[in-house]
Order: structure tokens, then sequence, then C-alpha cells
């Protein structure tokens, strides 16, 4: 529990006092309401439902009587609570004048009481509720289980990250979890290197392996966020992070697509992930080098010391040739899981080809790396094509440049960095916490109006004239306008913002002894900035332009600056936080030489040293070796839930709903639609309805013009003529300001890929922890445009990144407002598809009901049709299921139907082959099982579905017949090139094979090039060709 500085009928009464003063005075938008009283807002002690000036209240008042610690001891109790109440009411007029917002615990949870009662049900007084405050945690994850119930904790191994993540998700907080020092699957459990010596690996499964990080997130880590609801107002978030040079980096990848790249996002739909990527990889993927891989396992100091004094082994780390599977090895178990599909044996993510020399990427069969001097060295390139073309349709994995993390860690000399928080802003140390805080700084970019420059200048004063980012214009009626940024009142709110925030590291409550010590030892907080976009388009500074960039710079240095003077300030007063002495902030210690030292290696626990890169910008830009009461004082954070509690309403526009930019981030579109507790909002930017308002370019109809235009204001090729006539009323240089993360067509973004990543490069400068950045593209961008992306983003000195392509998931925090245009449209405007979607492929086949029709007899039978629909996932080559929607009234055959649909299709999704999918029904003679599932999970992703009118003969087992079709449409289940498909489907339309010819051949006839004498009519030389053992004759039309 939180001790009480202030008693309750204080805190109740100095409470209701704020209240009361602000609750008339909070511009807050319908849709921010929304949000804030649905996530923050709870009931009061006495069961009254707060008030949003209630909870701001509450909150300034709890973290303002943390001072009552540190005034002078001869202060009298009404000076201090004068004090606090000053402190209190400053912090209220930055909330709710919408420029400063804490992170979601610290609204949730602070400054709550709860009625106490005796055994009789009566009220006995009010006592304080724990209160978590920080948003970003890290849970480390040692390379055990625990051995016992009543030490497990003392271990961070496994159990104990899983039950240290429960009670934090609770209260609010993300976790980070890392899977760099976990052993890598396939490795013995009970391995002694004394007796085993380097074979720590056994992929004949004649002993007890262990089963990988992968696994632990799916079935530990991933299900427990879902039961455990966040602050009892969102659900949990998390981060997963492997290293990119660690043995099982492939499956960690992989780790939302199945073996058959078949999307399994759902598994992990409570995790991000990323890569943790060193400079060597890089280096290495630029260059067209190799690089090493290792095993924790082995990098066990114990075990280590042992290999290299019994053995001689050299770098026992190091993955080896012995550490692979064989591809014998690898295909008896692909076998084994195939029928065993509730017990999988744990499955290698790389082979030896059968010349033990090329390693195979088992998700691919493609060759990734090469055996030399038994060493296992893995192509970087090939890796960060994967790596881009994966997030090129998925978003994800993500970058973590952990050389950068670490090269700029405070306390490196004590403990290595390894993960970060859910959204990467935040790399912690093990048990760490970061509260966080975020500043609007679009409230300080000021317009004003006067009648001439000389009036100006008098009012506003010379000095401001001297920034060069004032700007001043003649307007359409001749007077003089100055756009001007307020930095003066910038500096209070940063400075207030970094009082806030050590504040609430002491007010706050932790689940366990180990975060609260790690908290109290580096004392991290990290304040940013949202809504710049906002000011750049106030400032009429196009986001992405040189201007942008020299003011987004000025920005994050104004933010390194203060809060370093207020931090030293804080120490001074308070006390420097205790693990300086061995930090870069003492110009004394080891680490503050060795960082200033412009060093070539850093310390890798696992491996001993890394080679740093001369390819990276390290140039040191922030001040340390001085004294500072925080080891991080700035970051810069998504603020994705609290950037919508500051959203206002302009009236004189008609304009409801109005939202600012998130964090560092440009806004998506101009109209942005979402889904936020399960409500479906809209909300036009402010900025660009200020700059349009002040430009006397707003109007009901610009409005309506930008809603049809995609929310933007640019022309494009689906612009309506009548919409472009309305939006060319805006001129150019107004235009050129409202770009947009998601606007772009072909190969023209209204905000190129660079300049996303430069802008993120540039506030990383000045930066204390990290960026959350995502580089949002639109819909034409190339997984090369991803890859170039991550190249400069490792080059600019960035730590981390994440590249997302807009409609690359089903489902995206963000949408533009499209207006009936559901889907993208490519080039030729037709609707295209993202990868990984599937599409299907019907087919009307004849079917007989359990109860003949009245009046036909076996002379004139006359079937009724059986529609069974084919589903692909054609981008990644998987059959997934097979739906038969059939005019069966008999409600005991219906069932059997769907129960034989839905296992079946269960069988495709999991992964089973479709030639082993047919051999069991050929087995099991499914004849007259038939019947209609509909799976809404896979029908989602049919919308646009292929449908082929397919005349049959007579035939009772529809379900394999389907598959023979299936085999023959994908030539075995390996081809599903939609151009092939198609090409087969015309051999049958222009009646070059009859129906009863697939099915009768089981569908393994073949179309092949040729080198008949003449072309055949698909095109080409081609020949159909039934292989040898099929008996059955062919039509003789088909030859």
């Amino acid at each position: 529990m939180p001790q009480e500085l202030l008693d309750y009928g204080t805190f109740s009464s100095m409470r209701t006092q704020l209240a009361r003063e602000y609750e008339g005075k909070i511009n807050m938008s319908p849709n921010a309401e929304l949000v804030y009283k649905d996530v923050y807002g709870k009931k009061l002690e006495t069961g009254v439902p707060e008030t949003i000036a209630e909870r701001m209240s509450a909150v300034s008042l709890d973290v303002a009587s943390n001072d009552l610690r540190y005034l002078p001891e001869g202060m009298s109790l009404e000076q201090k609570l004068g004090y606090v109440t000053e402190r209190a009411r400053r912090y209220m007029e930055m909330q709710v004048d919408n420029i400063f917002r804490a992170n979601t615990p610290t609204n949730i949870n602070f400054g709550r009481w709860n009625a106490t009662y005796d055994e009789s049900g009566q009220l006995t007084g009010y006592e304080m509720v724990s209160q978590l405050g920080s948003a970003c945690f890290v849970i480390p994850i040692e390379d055990t289980f625990g051995d016992h119930a009543q030490t497990v904790y003392e271990s961070d191994g496994i159990l104990a990250a899983w039950v240290e993540q429960q009670l934090l998700q609770k209260g609010g907080g993300g976790t980070g979890l890392s899977g760099c020092a976990l052993r890598p699957k396939g490795s013995i459990l009970r391995y002694n290197p004394a007796v085993d010596g380097m074979k720590s690996m056994d992929w004949a499964h004649s002993r007890n392996v262990s089963s990988g990080f992968e696994s632990f997130l799916e079935h530990y880590f991933n299900p427990s966020t879902d039961a455990v609801k966040q602050g009892n107002s969102r659900r949990g978030a998390n981060m997963g992070i492997q290293r990119i040079d660690h043995m099982d980096f492939l499956d960690h990848i992989y780790a939302k697509f199945g073996r058959n790249k078949d999307r399994l996002e759902w598994r992990l739909k409570n995790f991000n992930l990323s890569m943790s990527v060193t400079d060597e990889f890089m280096e290495a993927a630029a260059n067209g080098g190799m690089y090493t891989l290792y095993n924790p396992h082995r990098a066990n100091p114990k075990i280590k010391s042992v290999l290299e004094k019994k053995f001689g082994v050299q770098n026992p780390e190091v993955v080896r040739k012995g550490d692979l599977a064989t591809k014998e090895q690898f295909e008896r178990i692909m076998t084994a899981n195939a029928a065993n599909l509730f017990s999988p044996v744990t499955t290698p993510n790389m082979y030896l080809a059968e010349n033990e020399t090329d390693v195979i990427n088992a998700y691919t069969g493609e060759k990734i790396g090469t055996i030399m001097n038994d060493i296992v060295y893995i192509n970087a390139s090939s890796v960060l094509d994967i790596i881009s073309k994966l997030s090129h349709s998925n978003g994800e994995p993500g970058m973590v440049f952990i050389d950068r993390i670490n090269e700029n860690n405070p306390i490196l000399n004590v403990v290595e960095y390894d993960a970060t928080n859910p959204c990467g802003e935040q790399p912690l140390p093990p048990h760490t916490a970061c509260n966080l805080g975020s500043i609007n700084v679009g409230k300080f970019a000021r317009y004003n109006v006067f009648e001439d420059e000389g009036k100006a200048r008098e009012v506003l004063g010379r000095e401001l004239f001297l920034d060069p980012f004032t700007k001043i214009e003649r307007t359409r009626d001749g007077k003089v306008s100055v756009n001007y940024f307020d930095w003066q009142g910038l500096d209070h709110a940063i400075e207030d913002g970094i009082r806030f925030l050590d504040n609430v590291i002491d007010r706050g409550d932790f689940p366990t002894d180990k975060v609260t010590e790690a908290v109290a030892r580096t004392r991290k907080v990290g304040l940013g900035y949202m809504g710049v976009y906002d000011a750049m388009v106030l400032m009429k500074k196009r986001y992405g332009s040189e201007e942008s960039f020299e003011f987004g710079e000025a920005l994050a240095k104004r933010l390194h600056d203060k809060s370093r003077e207020t931090s030293m300030k804080l120490a001074e007063e308070r006390g420097v936080f205790p693990l300086w002495e061995e930090s870069f902030f003492n110009p004394e210690s080891e680490h503050f030489k060795w960082f200033t030292s412009n060093p070539t290696t850093i310390r890798d626990r696992f491996r001993g040293s890394r080679r740093l890169s001369d390819k990276v910008q390290r140039e040191k830009y922030m001040t340390y070796g001085i004294p500072v009461r925080n080891s991080y004082q700035t970051t810069q954070a998504p603020t994705g839930t609290i950037r919508r509690t500051v959203g206002e309403s302009n009236l004189e526009l008609g304009l409801e709903n109005l939202a600012i930019s998130s964090g560092i981030e440009p806004f998506f579109s101009l109209l942005e639609e979402s889904k936020i507790i399960n409500t479906r909002i809209e909300d036009f930017s402010l900025a660009a309805a200020e700059l349009l308002r002040r430009e006397g370019l707003y109007s009901t109809e610009m409005f309506g013009a930008i809603r049809k235009n995609r929310g933007s204001v640019h022309v494009y090729s689906y612009t309506t003529p009548e919409v472009a006539k309305v939006l060319e009323q805006i001129p150019k240089e107004v235009r050129d300001v409202l770009v947009t993360a998601a606007g772009g067509e072909k190969d023209f973004y209204e905000i190129k890929p660079e300049e996303h990543a430069r802008m993120s490069s540039i506030f990383q400068k000045w930066t204390d922890s990290a960026i959350s950045k995502t580089i949002n593209l639109p819909v034409s961008a190339t997984p090369k445009d991803i890859r170039d992306t991550w190249k400069f983003l490792w080059q600019s000195g960035s730590k981390g990144g994440t590249v997302y392509l807009d409609g690359s998931r089903d489902f995206q925090i963000l949408n533009v407002v499209t207006s009936g245009l559901e889907d993208k449209l490519s080039k030729n405007g037709k609707k295209t598809r993202r990868p990984l979607l599937q599409w299907s492929v019907t087919l009307e086949l004849p079917y007989m009901t359990s109860s003949p029709k009245e009046g036909v007899g076996d002379v004139d039978w006359n079937p009724e049709s059986c529609f069974t629909t084919l589903t692909f996932n054609a981008i990644n080559g998987h059959l997934t299921g097979v739906f038969q929607n059939t005019p069966e009234t008999n409600p005991e055959i219906t069932s059997l139907l769907t129960r034989a649909n839905r296992e079946l299709s269960a069988r495709l999704k999991e992964g089973r082959k479709l030639e082993k999918v047919i051999s069991d029904l050929e087995k099991t003679k499914l004849s007259g099982t038939r019947g209609v599932l509909v799976d809404e999970a896979v029908m989602n992703g049919s919308k646009e579905s292929l449908r082929y009118q397919v005349e049959s003969s007579t035939t009772s087992e529809d379900l394999l017949n389907a598959l023979y079709i299936a085999r023959f449409l994908t030539d075995d289940g390996k081809d599903f090139d939609v151009e092939k498909i198609n090409e087969r489907m015309r051999v049958y339309q222009i009646g070059e094979i009859s129906l009863r010819s697939v099915i009768n051949t089981k569908g393994k006839i073949k179309i092949e090039d040729g080198n008949g004498p003449m072309p055949s009519i698909l095109g080409g030389k081609k020949i159909i060709k039934v292989p040898e053992g099929i008996s059955e004759k062919l039509c003789p039309e088909c030859g």
C-alpha cells in the first residue's frame, strides 16, 4: 500500500475543491470523454461515479503530495499543505488545458481510496488503494523452469517470469520478455557437458529436449494476458524479443506464421515481436556476408568452462554442424507430427541438406546458410530479406538495434539490456520499470494577426523575431500574420513534467520486491512529446521537409536540455539515483571513460564481446558526467491512449471530434477511423482543421471532399472530378503541409519512408531511451522500401523501429475513412488482395439428398447441386478448408456433414499435407458424409471468391472428389499460383479435359511443358499427362 501522506479527510476535501475549480473548464471532445471515462473512470470510495475533473484532481493531488517528503522540516503544516495545493493546481491545469498526460496506469490507479468495514458491515474508515504508476516493465527469463515452489521466484526462470507478468499486468503495466538466455529448442534437458561434450542437442529425440522460447510465448505468456484484464480496464500488452544470432532466431521471425506460412497471428495476439539485431549482422547483411549463431546453453559459464578445459573447445557457445538436424531427421519428425497433431515432436527450424554443407530454412525449404570448418554460417542478407517481406505483409517482426541500446545503457557495467517494453521506447534492465508522461507540443504553436509588422514586433517583442522558426506572412486582407513557438511555455511544461514523473516513482506501488528495488536503483522516467505533427502543421512546416527536421531537432534538444537541468535540480534537492556512481553520469567512473573513448567493442554475456560498427552514427550529443536524479529522463512513447484523451471540439467549425497526432508520428489520415472500446469512432485532425480555418478555407463542403478523398487533400487517380474541384481551392503551400502517413499512390508517398526514418533518428539523437516510431507506409510500398528503411535506421544510430504497411492486417488500429471504398486500389483501379489473405474456388457438384424427390425415378434422376468451396492461402501455398453447402434437410445427416467438414478443415489449417488428407479419407471411405460449415475466421478472408461453375458426373463421395479437384488445380498441393490455377481451369473450360477424368484419375492429371510440334491452345507447348499407374482411360477428345 502507498504511504498515506495526507489523511483521507484532508485529501478528500482538497480533491473536491480542485475538481470544483476546474469542472467547467475542460474542453474534451465526445470521443475523448468516451476514452477517458471508460479507461480511467471508476466509482469514488463513496460509490458515486467520479467525474473527469475528480479523476484529474485525485491524480494531481496524489502526485503533488509526494513533495511532503522533501519540504523543509521547519515549514508549518499549513504552509506545506499550501505548497502541495499549488503544485497540484499546476498539474491540474496542465491536464485541464490538454497540455500533459501521464501514462495510463497513473491515470487509472493514483489517488484512489476504498471504504473499510467491520465484521458487522459498519463503515470504519477509508484506506488508500495500491497504485501502480508505471507503464513499462522488462521481466528477465533465465534458462531454468524452476525446481521448487518456495524458491521458484528467486530463480528468475520461466515460471517466475510468468507470475511476475500477471502481477504487473493486473495493475496496468506492459511487459517485455527476451528469449536470448533460453537454450534453443531440441536441447537436451539433462545435458551434462562432462559426459555429453558438445552434444547438447538431440534431434533423434532419444532424450527429453526443450521446446524453445516460442512455445512458452504461445502457451504461457500470451494466454495469461487474455486471462488478466489489465488494470481492470484494457487488455494487456507484451513485447517478445529474440537475438538475431540466437540459434532459434528463425522461430521468432516466423512466430506469427505457421510452418506453411499460414497466418497464425491470433496465437500471439497479445505480443509485439522484434528481433534484437547486432552491428555484426547488419554489416554482414549490407555487404552480402555471413554471421554465426550462439547457443546460450553452452554459453553458461560453468558449462563453457568444462567444454573448454576438458575438451579443448574454443568458443563452445558457437553453433556447429552437429547442432543441426539432418534432412532425414527433419523428414522423420515432420512425418511423425503429421500423424500426431495433438502431441507434436519438437521440430527444428534449420536442417542440413543431403550434401551436409548447405543449411536449409525449415520454414521455406530454401538455403539460408552453409557449413565452413564445422561452424554454421548464416546468410545475413537472406535473413534481412525474410524480415522485410514479413514486415511488408504483417508489420512484424520489428527491429531493436541492441548494440545502440547497450552502448547508451547508463549502467552497462552493472547489467546489460536484453529487452524493451511492448512499444519499444523503453529498453530496460531486468525487473525495472519506467513511468512515462507526454507533453502536447502542438499547444505551444502560436498564431496572431496584426495590422502591420511594427505592431507585431511591439506586442510580441524583438527577441521572438530572432527565432529562426518564427514565420511572418501577409494575409489575404493585407494584414500581417505571425507564426511562432512558445519555447518558454514549453520549458515550464518540461520542468513540471519531470517533477511529476519523479514523484510518481515514490508514490507508486510494485507487486514484487525485485521490481521495487530495481526501480529505486535507477529512478528512470520518460518524458516525451505528442502532437509533434500538429505543431509542424500549425507552424506551416511539412512533416518530412528539411524545415521540419530542423524544427524537430530543436524540439528534441529543448526536451533534453530542460530535462537534464530539472533532473540536476532534483539531484541537488533529493539526491542522485543510487547507481549513479557506476553510471556514465559519474565523470570518474570506468563506464564514463569507456563510453567517451569511442569504443570499438561491447560486452556480451553470451559471446564475451561483439564488434561495434564504424558505419553507424555514434556521435554523442547529449550531456553526461553530471549529477542527476534519474538515469533516464526522456523518451518518445506512442501515446496511443493518452493522445485520445486530449481531443477537443471546435463548435465554431461545427466539428465535435478533433484529435491530435500520436507521439512524433504524422497523422495517419486527416480523417481517422478507429475502433476503441468496441466503439467505432471518427476524428478529424485538430491541426488540419485549425490551419484550414485560419486560412479561410474550411467549410462543410471542404470537409466532405476530404472525407470522400480518403482523408487526404491531395488529388489521386481515385479522386472524382467534383472532389478535385473543391480540393484544388487549397493553395499549394497549404496542401503541401497537410501530408499524412497513409497518403500516397503507386510510387508517390506523401511522406517517404526515408523521411519517416530520418525524423526518428533526429529525435533519437537527443533522447535517453528509445523512440516508439512506426514507419507507416501506404499500400504501394515494397519489401525493398522496408529493407532500405531498416538499413537507414541502423546507420543513423536509431535504437529500433517498426515498419507497417497500410492494410497488411485485417484489423489495424487506425484506418482512413473511405466513404464506401472498403478495399485498396491497384494501379489499374481494380481491387487488390493483400498478402496472406485467402481466396476460394467454388465447385458446383451434383448431390442426391437422403430423401428422394417426389415423382423422380431412377431413369430421370436429376440431382440437386452441392456447392463445395475450397479455400486457399494462395500467397503461402496452403489449402485451408473445404466447405459444402448442400440442400440436405435431414438434421442427422446435416450434423454428420458439418462434423466431417469441420474435422477436415481443421486438419488442413493445422498444416496437414493435402496428400495425407486424401490418403486418410480414402482409407476411411467417408462416402455419404457431406455437410456445410460456416467458419467465420476463414470465410472472412474470402471476400473476393473466384467462383467457377463446374459440371460434374454423378458421385457420392463429394469430399474426396473436391480434394481430387484441389489436387489437380494445385499440382498435388504444391503450386498455388493464381495464374497456374486459372490455366488449369481453362483446360477444363475449353473442353480439353472433363471433370470425370479429373476424378477418375484422382486429380493426378498433369499439365506440363511439352515438346510437341504444335503449340497448344493454352498459349504454349503444353501437354496433358496421366502419371503411370492410372488405369482409367481419358475422354477421347482429350487425347
